[in-house]
């Protein structure tokens, strides 16, 4: 195979239908509203006029695997479009909530609506408009960069051959993998392999874009042109990434949802985010001070610098102006109780940006250490 592509192969049936240009995602005629006043689609597929943007809502929605493993509970919110990302540690979620919106995992109980589109109903229609990476992404070794991106174009629907060339050239260019074009994918490194997934979940101009730790592996240089590419992708997309890098959230989000242990802790603008720790950071040269969270550590010369936070000044320490990562690390370990943060909101009660339940922190423990919720 080369640079031609490969031979198409058709994906027929019938093309969705068109909304009525307008309607709002609230207000879809259907069946009745839940107990928070949205309104789920019933009707058939559909599909996305140019310029309308893509709202999600999700009510009380629930993964379990088993009888005991809680993957998510009782998650809340109505955002889009825009770029959210999602924040938390390992385990809290994040990928089961990314798969549920993929179409691959059927949540337990609750709503999901996508667009004009409720799932997992209508599971086929989301599917023309998705761009998914996972976190571990299925490769086939023997193929070239080009091959790949060629076969999932056509995959992706793109039949037209020319159409298709134009389509992966773009891709290339945007991940930066133009002279890699016939390298064999098992031999790419790592993050040349993230920035293929990256380029393959763009193809066929999505509207709907879930990440799943796209910036795992890539070199400093390879996350700013990431947040580049995000920045260029147009308001009317519904992205959504998760990521432990906090630095990637707060320069490319309009809004992070952190999440952990299931469920959905705080959401809201980067900036409210750092808030969340503003009077609590202190930084200290020497030791960290006892009873206080260490949030960084950083060697200048002989000695070591700490980024700590306290309710109150410890010894020898300095205010410091807080930082995304300081406001989700205070956040998870309940410092921020009684002080800042958001009140919990239903997803019928969101405004334009968007609503999530939020667990009230617990208070700290004397002494200033947080405590783990």
């Amino acid at each position: 195979m080369d640079d031609r592509g490969m031979e198409h192969r058709s994906h027929g049936g019938p093309e969705p239908s068109h909304p009525p240009a307008g309607t709002p995602a609230t207000a879809m005629p259907g069946t009745a509203a839940p107990a928070t006043g949205i309104r789920m689609h019933p009707g058939p597929d559909t599909r996305l006029r140019a310029g309308t943007g893509v709202r999600l809502y999700l009510e009380g929605v629930s993964k379990i695997y088993g009888r005991r493993k809680v993957a998510l509970e009782d998650v809340s919110l109505a955002w889009g479009p825009g770029v959210l990302g999602l924040l938390g540690p390992n385990g809290a979620g994040k990928s089961t909530l990314l798969g549920i919106l993929a179409t691959l995992v059927e949540p337990t109980r609750g709503q999901v609506q996508v667009g004009p589109w409720t799932l997992p109903r209508d599971q086929h229609a989301v599917r023309q408009h998705l761009g998914y990476l996972p976190q571990e992404g299925g490769w086939f070794p023997q193929l070239t960069v080009y091959e790949t991106l060629d076969f999932a174009a056509i995959f992706k629907g793109i039949e037209d051959r020319s159409a298709r060339r134009r389509e992966i050239e773009e891709r290339l260019m945007q991940v930066g993998l133009q002279d890699a074009r016939h390298v064999r994918a098992g031999s790419l490194s790592g993050g040349m392999r993230r920035r293929l997934g990256i380029a393959m979940a763009l193809l066929g101009d999505p509207a709907l874009i879930l990440l799943d730790e796209p910036t795992a592996g890539l070199d400093p240089e390879e996350r700013v042109r990431f947040r580049q590419l995000l920045g260029g992708l147009g308001p009317d997309r519904l992205i959504l990434f998760s990521t432990h890098v906090v630095e990637d959230i707060a320069a490319t989000c309009q809004e992070v949802a952190v999440i952990a242990g299931g469920r959905l802790r705080w959401l809201g603008p980067p900036a409210d985010l750092a808030a969340c720790a503003a009077g609590l950071v202190w930084e200290v040269e020497g030791q960290a001070p006892q009873g206080a969270v260490v949030v960084s550590s950083r060697r200048e010369g002989a000695s070591t610098r700490f980024r700590v936070l306290a309710w109150h000044q410890p010894p020898g320490a300095r205010p410091v102006e807080p930082t995304v990562e300081d406001g989700y690390v205070a956040l998870l370990r309940g410092l921020t109780a009684g002080r800042f943060g958001r009140p919990a909101r239903s997803a019928s009660t969101a405004g334009h940006g968007g609503g999530a339940t939020t667990a009230a922190p617990s208070r700290p423990r004397p002494g200033g250490e947080g405590t783990e919720r």
